[in-house]
């Protein structure tokens, strides 16, 4: 019981901290973003909050960026999503360089979420068309 208690607390903690970078993500203004400052305040706050090192986990190939994500205790279905949403947003305030690397960690993460899930979600099929129609 203290173990099922200690993985809901993870999942819960994971979960805010994701919301509360994705809130910044989207409401700071396109003429604001400074990109790399940004960047170092999201790496800061996942590393600190959630033990989530961004810059080890851009540079996994599919295969260890999913044995990453499953390590840590807390990344349940919605918070994978949480996590491939940060990246769309990302993506979105990027240089297309960066950009084209984080759809794909978000592409990723929104099939992994599809494949733990094992249910269908139409917010998922449309955010991930959209991120492969932007990378065309």
């Amino acid at each position: 019981m203290e173990q099922k208690d200690f993985i809901l607390r993870e999942i819960e903690k994971i979960g805010i901290v994701l919301r509360a970078i994705l809130n910044k993500l989207i409401t700071h203004s396109h003429l604001s973003f400074n990109e790399t400052q940004q960047y170092h305040e999201v790496k800061e706050r996942l590393e600190l909050d959630i033990n989530f090192d961004i810059n080890r986990f851009l540079l996994l190939d599919k295969d260890e960026s999913i044995k990453y994500i499953r390590k840590i205790n807390g990344f349940s279905v919605e918070n994978i999503e949480l996590l491939a949403d940060c990246f769309y947003q990302m993506g979105l305030k990027s240089t297309p360089i960066n950009a084209k690397l984080y759809y794909e960690k978000a592409i990723l993460l929104l099939q992994q979420a599809n494949y733990e899930s094992k249910t269908f979600s139409l917010e998922r099929e449309t955010l991930i068309n959209e991120i492969k129609n932007i990378l065309r």
